[in-house]
C-alpha cells in the first residue's frame, strides 16, 4: 500500500500573535486571539495527520526489516554452502549440519525451516494498541529462544492487502500475527525459521 502523504500548508492571518486581554469575574485574566484576517487556512495537527505518518513509518520499517532479511540471507549463501558438503542457492540442513557449523562460531543466519501457512480471516482479537493478532500453529518455533529468528511473508492476491505489522513466537510450535487492520480475506503466510549459528 502507497503512503498517502500530507500536503502540510502554514496557517497564516493578517496579525499573528495578536490577543484581547478580557479580566473574568474572578480577578483572572484571558487572552482571546485577535488575528484579523485568515490569509491561508493550514494544515490541522490532528490525531488523523500524526496517525497518518505513524502508519507510514511503520510500514517502512517493516519493509526495511524484511529487506534487511533478505540481504543478510544472499549474504550468508558462501557460508551455507560450504556445511557439511552441501552446495547450491538454496541449502536444506539438518541439525548435524547446523551443529557443524555452530562448532565454527561463525555467527551465521542460517535458515532452517520454510512452513507455508493458511490463515483464515476469521479469529483476529483486538489488542490494547488497536492492532489485531491472532494466533497460528507453525512447526518448529520455539518460544524464548536466544538464537532462532521467524520471518514471514504474505505471498499471493493478498499481498499488500494484508498489513502485517510483526509476529512473535509465545510458545512452541505457534506464531502470534499482528496486523494493523483485521485482514478482509484468508491469505497464505511463508514463515523462514532461521538459527544464528
Amino acid at each position: 500500500m502507497a503512503y498517502q502523504k500530507t500536503r502540510w500548508r502554514d496557517h497564516i492571518v493578517a496579525r499573528p500573535r495578536t490577543f484581547i486581554e478580557v479580566k473574568n469575574d474572578d480577578g483572572s485574566v484571558t487572552h482571546n486571539p485577535s488575528i484579523g484576517e485568515v490569509l491561508q487556512q493550514g494544515t490541522p495537527i490532528n490525531a488523523i495527520n500524526l496517525n497518518n505518518i505513524e502508519t507510514g513509518l511503520l510500514h517502512f520499517s517493516v519493509a526495511y526489516d524484511w529487506l534487511c532479511t533478505l540481504i543478510l540471507a544472499h549474504m550468508m549463501e558462501d557460508v551455507v554452502a560450504s556445511v557439511n558438503g552441501k552446495k547450491g542457492r538454496q541449502v536444506n540442513l539438518t541439525a548435524e549440519d547446523v551443529g557443524a557449523l555452530s562448532a565454527s562460531g561463525s555467527g551465521a543466519l542460517v535458515q532452517t525451516g520454510r512452513v507455508e501457512l493458511s490463515v483464515p480471516a476469521d479469529g483476529w482479537t483486538q489488542n490494547a494498541q488497536g492492532w489485531y493478532e491472532k494466533t497460528v500453529a507453525c512447526a518448529g518455533t520455539v518460544a524464548d529462544s536466544q538464537t532462532q529468528r521467524v520471518d514471514a511473508a504474505v505471498q499471493g492476491a493478498q499481498i499488500g492487502n494484508v498489513l502485517l505489522a510483526g509476529l512473535r513466537v509465545d510458545a512452541n510450535d505457534t506464531l502470534t500475527l499482528v496486523c494493523l487492520a483485521q485482514p478482509a480475506e484468508a491469505f497464505t503466510l511463508v514463515a523462514l525459521i532461521s538459527e544464528v549459528v
